[in-house]
């Protein structure tokens, strides 16, 4: 697996070994779950792919950890998305709450 680490100020993730596998360039980061984390530049938050490739730019005020294949991100005005696991929209329309059930279930 993948683990935060910090250098200069900056997080990125390095290996079981130690070793840099995604260098240190954000002011912050999320585990990876689903080999995707979550990355903090500016106020900003964006996903990351395990290899280091940028899946969503920043743009959310928040994104929690995927879980079945879906991430649950928020805007500056507190709107709740569904996201899939290439940083896409699953509904066009924001929600004032979304919660995760059992068995994988959202209860929107």
């Amino acid at each position: 697996g993948l683990f935060p680490a910090k250098k200069n100020g900056k997080t990125g993730f390095v290996s079981e070994s130690g070793t840099w596998v995604i260098p240190p360039q954000y002011e912050e980061v999320g585990n990876f779950s689903e080999k995707i984390a979550s990355f903090k530049r500016g106020d900003s938050w964006g996903l990351i792919s395990a290899d280091g490739r940028i899946i969503t730019e920043p743009k959310w005020k928040e994104v929690k950890k995927f879980e079945n294949g879906i991430a649950i991100a928020k805007t500056e005005d507190a709107s709740l998305y569904l996201l899939n696991s290439s940083g896409e929209l699953i509904s066009s329309s924001g929600f004032e709450k979304i919660c995760r059930l059992k068995d994988g279930y959202l209860l929107v």
